[in-house]
């Protein structure tokens, strides 16, 4: 809990001054509450002793006039700077997390689901925005404005204020006793709320998919299992959350009944004045209302500390790729690229990359190539640092890339990727990711080279379509050529090319070869390929079986090899001769 306070208190900078305010606008709104009743009590001594006096009764009456113009007042203060606060406090939360996930490496993200974190960067921090406007003051007020209280009912009659109290210690007990089982229960509903929004997510964003293998059952199924355990454990949560609830009501309930007998027969007595019975009366009930705002604030309280836990969690996770303190680009950067004996595994008992050594001039083409699953992708992503080598070094210009700044790195290299993604924005903005300074007639060279701009012209407004969710409003030959002029725009010493033409039709191809050919122009390129025929006018061909290289050699060399290379190129050529053949229309009897 104190942690918690700490941690929140510390994004809340800049807000703190505004936040103090607020709680002692909250206090002193509360406060107007507490005394009118005074005055009431001033009152009723006046009537029942004949003491009273009009001037008496019309500073009263224009004190209490001034107590509820204040309480306006104050309201007003509490409610809008709170939320100010606690929004500017979300703001931070929200920023804070969204750049410690960016700074995470790839690893973090491949055993996280995207609606998970969705969940703890959006409802986790609404929940924690929840309470600093709302059950901060709830609680300062719940435990300052009933001390206060019961310290003017025990001056008035110390016997009769014990007596009512009696029942607090249980509740106090209650409270205590449920509150770590509360956190743990709404953490479960948190993690059972993020399942449900990846799964709500990846329904929609494979809704295609689900379409053409005829899942729709089979996934909304799913989604109804996570929501279902999502109901379950948040009705076991409130189920004992309200428990607290209950027991002010009950407690309240009891004091009360004590205070009417035992201060009943006590005024009836003569003990106790009927102004004293009523101002009981009136604080019992005040007093017990804070109580049980105490009991909800508790509950917000168990989901902001079962929500910061999600938050922080994420948020403490530590960046396995970073800058080392004082790193500086060199001056004059050569992009050839080196890797001296490299390994690398997802897992520790999952070899992708076994002890690989090869290396890459400026300015050269080199194609790596191989079966699914010999580490093709994992070698290139390598390079910008998605992931760092257990063993070896790869080397950029003769620097060893973790000596390099990430930004110099990373600007450094440019990548044109099988799966294209797009932002749900116009095709320029999409653009100008490769370089946000670029001017318009920079845009459409970058366009023209990638053989985009005249499709791009074509489109309702031009450059300034926007193209919905990843593209969804362009082919998939479209959406690579707005890639390329990306890369083109980016205009980075280094390319990386995967498999960018390995889902068009033959005459994207050709037209984005075309393209790919315009920007390798002078660059150092590495391709990866599972179509041999895009690479084999590259300088040099790395074949990878395993996560090791198992050739190395140009494309006739390699044929004349004779190894897994030449397999792979004449079964593709054997494939693509048996499918023109299979496809060439043949005439039919009698057909002239």
């Amino acid at each position: 809990m104190l942690i918690f306070a700490q941690r929140v208190w510390a994004v809340m900078r800049g807000y703190r001054l505004m936040f103090v305010v607020s709680v002692l606008a909250a206090l002193a709104y509360t406060a107007m509450n507490v005394i009118p009743p005074l005055f009431i009590r001033q009152i009723i001594v006046w009537v029942t002793e004949g003491e009273g006096t009009a001037t008496g009764l019309a500073v009263v009456v224009a004190a209490t006039m001034a107590m509820y113009i204040l309480r306006g007042v104050f309201n007003y203060i509490d409610r809008y700077w709170a939320h100010v606060a606690a929004y500017g406090a979300l703001h931070r939360m929200t920023m804070g997390l969204y750049t410690r996930l960016q700074s995470l490496s790839a690893h973090y993200f491949s055993r996280q689901r995207t609606g998970e974190l969705i969940s703890r960067g959006v409802a986790d921090m609404q929940a924690l925005e929840n309470f600093i406007a709302h059950a901060v003051q709830m609680i300062v007020l719940s435990i300052t404005i009933p001390l206060g209280m019961t310290i003017v009912l025990f001056v008035i009659n110390w016997q009769l204020a014990l007596l009512v109290f009696v029942p607090v210690p249980a509740l106090i007990w209650i409270t205590a006793w449920l509150s770590p089982k509360l956190r743990a229960m709404w953490r479960g509903t948190r993690e059972k709320l993020g399942i449900v929004t990846s799964t709500y997510q990846e329904n929609l964003q494979g809704i295609s998919v689900i379409r053409s293998f005829t899942r729709e059952r089979e996934r909304t199924d799913e989604l109804r299992e996570a929501s279902y355990d999502f109901h379950k454990d948040i009705v076991r949560a409130n189920k004992f959350t309200t428990i607290p609830n209950s027991a002010v009501e009950l407690v309240s309930g009891v004091g009360m009944v004590l205070l009417l007998w035992f201060g009943g027969r006590a005024a009836m007595a003569g003990d106790l004045s009927a102004a004293d019975l009523f101002l009981f009366i009136f604080y019992l009930a005040l007093i017990y209302k804070p109580v049980l705002d105490l009991a909800r604030a508790n509950e917000q309280l168990q989901t902001a500390l079962a929500s910061s836990d999600r938050v922080f969690e994420a948020w403490d996770t530590k960046p396995r790729i970073y800058d080392k303190p004082e790193v500086v680009a060199p001056e004059k950067p050569r992009w050839d690229i080196e890797f001296q004996n490299v390994s690398f595994a997802y897992k520790d008992d999952l070899a992708v990359l076994r002890n690989m050594s090869f290396r890459v001039e400026e300015g050269e083409v080199v194609a790596l190539v191989g079966p699914t699953g010999s580490g093709k992708t994992t070698t290139v992503n390598m390079i910008p640092r998605f992931y760092d080598p257990d063993e070896g070094a790869i080397l950029v210009g003769g620097t060893d890339v973790r000596d390099l700044p990430l930004h110099h790195l990373r600007s450094g290299v440019a990548m044109v990727m099988q799966d294209v993604f797009l932002f749900n924005d116009t095709i320029r903005k999409n653009l100008l990711i490769g370089r946000p300074d670029a001017t318009h007639e920079e845009l459409v060279a970058a366009a023209t080279a990638a053989n985009a701009h005249d499709f791009i012209i074509a489109t309702p407004n031009g450059y300034d379509t926007v193209i919905g969710e990843r593209g969804i409003r362009l082919s998939g030959g479209e959406k690579q050529r707005i890639s390329i002029a990306r890369a083109l725009l980016k205009d980075a010493p280094v390319l990386v090319l995967d498999e960018a033409t390995s889902s068009v039709d033959v005459e994207s191809e050709f037209e984005i070869q075309q393209a790919l050919s315009r920007l390798a122009e002078q660059r150092t390129t590495l391709v990866i390929a599972h179509r041999l025929s895009t690479i084999r006018n590259a300088d040099r061909i790395i074949f990878l079986r395993e996560g090791r290289i198992d050739e190395v050699g140009s494309h006739d060399e390699l044929l004349a090899l004779d190894g897994s290379y030449a397999r792979m190129h004449y079964s593709q050529t054997l494939t693509r001769e048996w499918r023109l053949r299979t496809e060439t229309p043949v005439a039919t009897a009698g057909g002239s």
